[in-house]
């Protein structure tokens, strides 16, 4: 949810509807998500299929806060191609 946020704040009403209906089909689940940890359980992470690409969202500990970076390979909102990729931190 706080990719999605991030994404639609300050857009206006016709653009943030547009928005919405990409990010239904580039970040919401279309399938089973995927859990699992490294070795050394330093991350965790979960995949899942999204109607148009993927979704990564890695969970770790930064300066002794808990983060976690989402990765939506079907959206799109640099380069052409490229991942969209944002970092949250957790309360």
């Amino acid at each position: 949810m706080a990719f999605i946020r991030a994404e639609v704040e300050g857009k206006e009403e016709k653009d943030r509807v547009h928005l919405l209906q990409l990010l239904a089909k580039t970040v919401m689940p279309h399938g089973a998500a995927v859990p699992a940890k490294t070795p050394m359980e330093t991350f965790e992470y979960v995949n899942y299929p999204a109607r148009d690409g993927g979704v990564e969202i890695v969970k770790f500990i930064d300066a002794g806060k808990a983060k976690v970076t989402v990765t939506a390979s079907g959206y799109h909102s640099t380069a052409a191609g490229s991942p969209t990729s944002l970092t949250f931190e957790l309360a």
